[in-house]
């Protein structure tokens, strides 16, 4: 009898320091996750080279010097200008707060409650647990440290879900309407998704055949999202394409063109000036040395008279996208090595355990997510290298966050060889036209490209598994038979198109439900926004969801954060104050301010020829 008590106190001992290593495994990797919020920082964080920025320019001629400051111009399109630094990063410390208070109070319940009054339902969770203060989660002697463990790990996913969101409508969301999207994503759209994928009730869910037997799995193998590329990336990729669509492009980042008589013309109101110009139509003038390739000049009297009367619906018509300065290549790489680092902790602790044999997973998918990330900055760097003839590290970057998107629903579930492959085709997917060209035709202005990485390559990432997972990979981290395509006809893998086609279902769910409600969402915000504001349509503002054009130029900083942290305008002067400037030092020079202009993107303006020098 002694024997056998000391053997089961041993057991207990051995079970709660395994429970205890998996405990600190998921806060390990929580604090991981949340770590990479430091990186998105950096990646939005701008900070001008003032040799650079500073440059005037003084009836056509450039006064900056390039070889000071890497070619001048405007750099990476995705970056946030320094005229909204703060703001942007004033919304990255308001995403976790308002998720962490969300995610507590109703969205962990929405996510795995598991049916308090006996129900059960694959489409959402119950009432469980809401404010975490369920009566299992005290114990005799304590806690249930697993409780609290798991919802840390899982808010630390579910505010990088609302932090991808952000990134996209920065520099011209209203701010009221940003806690609006954060508190019903992280509330209720996000929790929904996981529920369908990650609890064992869930519709979709691998592992609901734990809980109800195989014959429930969705296509008889249930969907395989490991760490979260449909439903953290693709759902906050989604969210975030679908409010740029709402809210607008910035103002002056997509220009139309109008054609007369040969020559191109655009509305001075369209231009992103901060000064605006005496001249309402101007003339574009194609012009490689300028910094933006282009030159304004003011058109004539007589011409502004036929622009005025033009049918501009009938009209031969194109469209400039402008983009605007400016990123630091310091801080936006330090911030993806940040993120990389921290994809560790959101693949690796996804075992959600690390006793037993989830060591061995863990340790496997730190391999894939390696390679995965590693294919994705070749391919992007590659082609960015062989189609545009630039060695490019803002492409190399992104193409790193785009295997990583991609690696993260298939990294337990396939070889190596194979996490190689799907990050290449994931830099592939982001760099090509399936991704960020296709978002400059569609005229949706995402700031920090977070649609192509998270959307576009969360996609590829769920399909995937359907692809390359291996028989054997998805029977140790699953424990079923499910497999990919390439390995039809293997031992092991039976009913081999089965896997895809639950894939293929979960990116289409995913789509539907976060369209339908970020629309509704934001439908019925515009309208009540609209209502309460008296908002009144017009050239400067679209819609009540953005800040207005001349807002838009000054900056949010300015506006709401008490000034900006750098400069970045590009001071322009007409030709008729060239006999009056110091050029070894205009900017000590007295200029009447109805002689000079300040374009956030550097353009020349030029008075029409009627009006001489």
């Amino acid at each position: 009898m002694a024997s056998a008590a000391a053997i089961d106190g041993l057991e207990a001992s051995i079970s709660q320091a395994n429970s205890s290593m998996d405990w600190m495994w998921l806060l390990l990797g929580g604090a991981l996750v949340f770590f990479m919020h430091s990186g998105f920082a950096l990646l939005v964080r701008s900070a001008p080279d003032v040799a650079c920025r500073s440059a005037f320019i003084v009836a056509g001629e450039s006064l900056h010097r390039p070889d000071r400051c890497g070619g001048c111009g405007v750099q990476e399109v995705g970056s946030v200008s320094v005229r909204n630094t703060q703001n942007i990063l004033f919304k990255n410390v308001v995403s976790p707060t308002v998720s962490a208070v969300l995610f507590w109070s109703v969205g962990y319940s929405i996510a795995y409650g598991n049916g308090c009054d006996d129900s059960v339902s694959g489409f959402i969770g119950s009432s469980c647990y809401w404010f975490m203060a369920d009566e299992n989660i005290v114990t005799d002697t304590g806690y249930d440290g697993g409780w609290y463990a798991g919802w840390f790990f899982q808010w630390a996913f579910c505010a990088t879900a609302s932090t991808i969101v952000s990134g996209t409508v920065a520099e011209r969301i209203v701010f009221k309407v940003y806690i609006i999207i954060t508190i019903f994503l992280t509330g209720f759209i996000y929790p929904v998704v996981v529920h369908w994928g990650w609890s064992g009730d869930g519709w979709a869910s691998g592992f609901a055949g734990d809980k109800r037997g195989a014959e429930v799995l969705l296509m008889g193998v249930g969907v395989v999202d490991f760490a979260g590329s449909g439903i953290v990336h693709m759902v906050g990729g989604v969210a975030a394409f679908v409010a740029a669509v709402f809210i607008g492009p910035r103002h002056g980042r997509f220009v139309k063109h109008y054609q007369l008589q040969g020559k191109w013309y655009a509305k001075t109101a369209d231009q992103p000036l901060v000064e605006m110009s005496d001249y309402t139509w101007m003339e574009i003038v194609e012009d490689k040395d300028s910094p933006s390739g282009e030159i304004w000049k003011g058109a004539p009297a007589e011409t502004i008279k036929q622009l005025d009367t033009l049918d501009l619906t009938t009209a031969e018509k194109r469209t400039k996208q402008n983009s605007f300065p400016q990123q630091s290549s310091t801080f936006a790489t330090l911030g993806c090595m940040i993120l990389w680092f921290g994809w560790y902790g959101f693949n690796c602790a996804s075992t959600l355990g690390i006793s037993g044999g989830y060591s061995g997973i863990a340790a496997k998918v730190a391999v894939t997510t390696t390679l995965a990330a590693a294919g994705g900055a070749i391919t992007a760097g590659a082609l960015t290298s062989m189609l545009e003839g630039l060695q490019d590290l803002s492409a190399m970057s992104n193409g790193i966050l785009a295997g990583l998107v991609s690696i993260t629903a298939p990294c337990s579930a396939t070889e190596p060889w194979a996490a190689l492959v799907i990050g290449c085709i994931g830099g592939v997917v982001y760099y090509m036209y399936f991704a960020v060209k296709l978002l400059g035709r569609l005229g949706v202005d995402d700031v920090v490209l977070a649609i192509p990485v998270h959307c576009f390559c969360g996609i590829w990432g769920v399909i995937s598994v359907g692809i390359f997972a291996s028989p054997h990979a998805m029977g140790v981290a699953y424990g079923s038979g499910g497999c990919g395509i390439i390995y039809s006809g293997h031992d092991g893998c039976t009913n081999a198109g089965d896997q895809l086609m639950a894939q293929l279902v979960f990116v289409g769910a995913i789509i539907g439900w976060v369209v339908a409600t970020m629309s509704l969402l934001l439908f019925v915000t515009k309208l009540v926004l609209g209502q309460l504001t008296g908002f009144v349509e017009t050239d400067g503002h679209k819609t009540p969801l953005a800040y207005t054009a001349a807002q838009q130029m000054e900056g949010m900083d300015r506006m709401k954060h008490g000034g900006m942290t750098g400069s970045e305008n590009t001071t322009v002067y007409t030709p008729r104050e060239t006999e009056r400037l110091a050029l070894s030092s205009p900017q000590k020079v007295g200029v009447e301010k109805s002689v000079r202009r300040t374009s956030v993107v550097g353009q020349r303006i030029l008075p029409p020829a009627d009006l001489g020098p």
